[in-house]
């Protein structure tokens, strides 16, 4: 047995090192406007060197004349925002005067730094003006708390990515519908709402998350990286970098885990009961397929021809939805072919996010999935679905449709070059989901720094997706879903610990398993801070050897208290041991616990 561990988790290295040091692919130079992308419009930015995998992008706020003035020496941001005032010029936090756009951009920035150019509702026409009158910038952000200011932007110059930024006041679960409507990629969230759930939850559905500190120290950034965004917004950049610096491997966020048609192995593929299987074992995700059938209904299918995975034969489209009913899958089970509202019922209440790939071809597949959203029975699931699809015109059918709904393109097997990628997203209002072998690394780490999670498609294997997860892969769409049920989810630091918590000391943790479970298991304390009245304030790293990993993973800052010792009699009643007098109760449960 161990030595049979011993040979998985060498494996697992290996492929892990494999993912992470793939080969440069090819480019294929494709332009779809030229006048959106110059040929010498992409930055050369430079990312911080962290020993971590897939770590989030260092952001500047340039808010004063001095941050403004370190963007010249020491560690470089990989984007800096820079906010645009009424006369167009940059305006600190308090709406002093630092410098012309043009000095700050030429001076400053010099084509290293991605500039992101923040606006309101007055300065958005300003901007717009600056960008017909001045100069043509392509690789950049426009971002704004203000979603119609930034759709303004983007609907002149779709090229540009377009951020949203929310307070704390916001109602996170429609973050990411808010910023597709306004054809933005990212999301901007203070410290206070970035929970490690919160941050999951918004990008499981396309959309990346940026952090903002809200303190200038190590506690403040290591809770945002912890927080598994990709992008940490502070005001001291050299402390960020040094931050990350810091940190000697591991990843700060688990995939997603994106079961691909079910779990086509155990259970017929497009199925009501791969759907069911594949939520118990643990994914985050469910992929499957559809097309639409002659009297407008949304069926579920990887093949245009029934035979494969069926009893029926021709092609699904040729059939009424009543039609099909004559028909069973039964690749292992007989059951129907199933429905959008079959698929929605094994769905609701589950939380995991339908990615629904269209492969239809019938351009109103977008108009009918709207008014079927628009249904009672399948309203909750405007806030648990992605659309997906290798057909273009789809995805521009879903932002005329639902453009609400995040989209992300199915690209190809072969390699693109990242300008085509870039200039595909501002076309179609989508993001990233690409075969694992199309995009190298140097891409990957490129389309992150300008905030796209990049999404890879299909793992196969128990080995490759545990290499998958080691390696930092932000997004797996999978065969095996259940590779993962017993693997770790989420990190987090127990609310009440047995000592008083210092630097490098043991600390109890709570592990969440993809399939759910919670285990009990001891970590180590990266940063403490003491608040006073027996609370502390704690970070910890946790080593997953015990479920044969290799990874590090980190947890966010937890306030903790120190459980009280118990002392003479307190264990007892009346002078009987409590363990006596909680006998009958555990015996009574275990009878009902094995006699169901």
């Amino acid at each position: 047995m161990v030595m049979k561990k011993a040979i998985k988790i060498l494996a697992v290295t290996i492929l892990s090192a494999l993912f992470i040091t793939a080969a440069h692919f090819s480019a294929v130079q494709i332009r779809t406007n030229a006048d959106w992308y110059p040929d010498d419009a992409l930055t050369e930015e430079t990312a911080v060197q962290s020993a971590l995998n897939t770590p989030p992008a260092v952001i500047a706020d340039v808010t004063s004349a001095d941050i403004l003035e370190s963007l010249k020496s020491g560690d470089k941001p990989v984007q800096a925002i820079l906010t645009i005032g009424a006369d167009g010029r940059v305006k600190g936090a308090d709406g002093e005067d630092i410098c012309d756009l043009s000095v700050a951009l030429d001076e400053y920035l010099q084509k290293t730094i991605l500039p992101v150019f923040r606006v309101d509702d007055s300065s958005a026409d300003i901007l717009l003006n600056w960008f017909k009158t001045d100069r043509r910038i392509t690789d950049a952000s426009v971002s704004s708390s203000s979603p119609e200011a930034v759709k303004k932007i983007k609907t002149v110059y779709p090229a540009l990515r377009g951020i949203v930024e929310f307070d704390e006041s916001a109602d996170i679960k429609k973050a990411a519908a808010t910023a597709n409507a306004a054809c933005a990629q990212i999301c901007i969230l203070p410290e206070s709402a970035a929970s490690y759930d919160a941050v999951r939850y918004v990008q499981a559905r396309f959309k990346t998350v940026w952090v903002r500190a809200e303190k200038n120290d190590r506690i403040s950034i290591k809770n945002c990286v912890a927080s598994g965004c990709f992008g940490v917004i502070a005001e001291d950049v050299s402390l960020s970098c040094a931050t990350l610096k810091e940190y000697a491997g591991g990843i700060v966020r688990t995939p997603y885990n994106v079961a691909h048609r079910g779990l086509p192995n155990k259970y017929n593929e497009n199925s009501v009961s791969g759907t069911l299987a594949a939520i118990r074992a643990g994914a985050t995700h469910v992929e499957l397929d559809c097309y639409l059938t002659q009297d407008n209904e949304i069926a579920f299918m990887h093949d245009a021809n029934l035979a494969r995975t069926s009893t029926g034969s021709g092609n699904i489209e040729d059939y009424t939805s009543a039609q099909l009913e004559n028909f069973r899958l039964k690749q292992f089970t007989d059951e129907k072919i199933p429905l959008l509202e079959d698929i929605g019922g094994a769905l609701e209440g589950s939380g995991v996010v339908l990615v629904l790939e269209i492969k239809s071809a019938k351009t109103d597949v977008a108009h009918i999935l709207a008014e079927k959203l628009g249904k009672d029975n399948l309203a909750f699931l405007k806030d648990y679905l992605t659309v997906i699809s290798f057909d273009r015109n789809q995805l521009l059918e879903m932002k005329e449709a639902l453009p609400e709904i995040p989209t992300a393109d199915l690209g190809g097997k072969s390699s693109d070059d990242l300008q085509t990628i870039l200039t595909r997203s501002g076309q179609y209002n989508c993001g990233v989901d690409y075969n694992f072998n199309a995009i190298d690394k140097t891409t990957n780490a490129r389309l992150i720094s300008r905030g796209f999670i990049p999404w890879t498609w299909t793992y196969s294997g128990e080995v490759t997706i545990i290499s998958g997860l080691e390696s930092g892969i932000p997004a797996m769409t999978n065969n095996d879903a259940d590779a993962l049920t017993a693997l770790p989810e989420k990190v987090t630091v127990a609310n009440e610990q047995s000592s008083v918590p210092a630097v490098g000391a043991p600390v109890k943790l709570v592990v969440t398993e993809y399939g759910g479970e919670e285990k009990i298991a001891e970590g180590k304390a990266t940063e403490v801070a003491d608040l006073g009245d027996g609370r502390y304030e704690v970070l910890a790293e946790y080593d997953p050897s015990e479920y044969y990993l290799s990874s590090m993973l980190y947890t966010q800052k937890q306030t903790v208290t120190v459980e009280k010792k118990k002392s003479g009699c307190g264990s007892a009643i009346g002078g009987i041991p409590l363990a006596l007098t909680l006998l009958p109760v555990y015996l009574s449960e275990s009878k009902r616990k094995f006699t169901k």
